[in-house]
């Protein structure tokens, strides 16, 4: 190849990538144009920041088992982005039984899901896996998105509840993409989308109360590989000002 000819590749290449790189800086202010809108619509800010403290929350609902449907209620304390303290009580066929766990960012325990009952230590999977999980409730909370670790992309739009939804793909160095959909009129969070464990995991929320300013949902439909495994309602949410730690340990 001559000169002129090299010359001539290289420019062409040089426009490629600056053209690329242009319109992926487009579609990121584009996506941060939207974010800005939906943390205006859960009250802003400042009342995001509460997400920063601990929070309790007490959900109930119906949960698809081995034996089909039952009943169950769930104690959350909850210290994004990696701590939390869970207590569940189950009803299935007419039995019920207590589960629960401990995460403390590094090490988890699990309690009653052994055959022989008693509380257990998280294996590296389950612990990868909570850790997982926490990072998604983290991003729902929108706030952390303002740093620019995280890099955002427009989704296309699509129908929730026939109802237009805007969406956003949020991705980070060494962690699984999510993708949030917001209603186009409310700019409400109405559905995100991961691959948690190899499986494709779709959320959808709804039934929105209000919290000293903050917009946050009450109701979740949980479905795994197209077929729906949880429902559920808030019924109780608060923060907590102080934890004490202890809660995040081996019982």
């Amino acid at each position: 190849m001559n000169a002129r000819r090299f010359a001539a590749g290289f420019v062409a290449a040089t426009a490629w990538f600056v053209a690329g790189a242009a319109a992926e800086e487009i579609d990121s202010a584009a996506a941060r144009k939207i974010i800005d809108r939906v943390i205006e619509a859960a009250g802003g800010r400042e009342a995001l920041k509460r997400y920063e403290k601990p929070f309790y929350m007490v959900r109930k609902g119906k949960a698809l088992g081995g034996t089909g449907w039952g009943e169950f209620a769930i104690k959350v304390t909850t210290w994004l982005p990696e701590k939390d303290s869970i207590d569940q009580e189950s009803t299935f066929n007419g039995k019920t039984k207590s589960l629960g766990s401990r995460f403390n960012g590094e090490k988890g325990w699990q309690i009653g899901y052994s055959s022989r009952g008693g509380t257990t230590e998280m294996n590296a999977a389950a612990v990868e896996s909570t850790r997982t999980r926490l990072y998604f409730d983290w991003v729902n909370t929108l706030l952390p998105l303002d740093d620019a670790e995280f890099r955002l992309t427009v989704l296309d739009e699509i129908m929730v509840d026939e109802r237009p939804a805007v969406g956003v793909k949020v991705s980070r160095m060494n962690q699984k993409d999510v993708e949030l959909y917001f209603d186009k009129d409310a700019m409400t969070l109405v559905k995100q989308v991961i691959d948690y464990n190899g499986r494709l995991s779709e959320r959808y929320y709804d039934d929105f109360a209000e919290l000293d300013g903050l917009v946050y949902p009450k109701k979740l439909v949980h479905y795994v590989a197209g077929n729906k495994v949880t429902e559920m309602e808030t019924a109780e949410f608060k923060f907590l000002d102080e934890v004490d730690e202890a809660i995040f340990e081996k019982p």
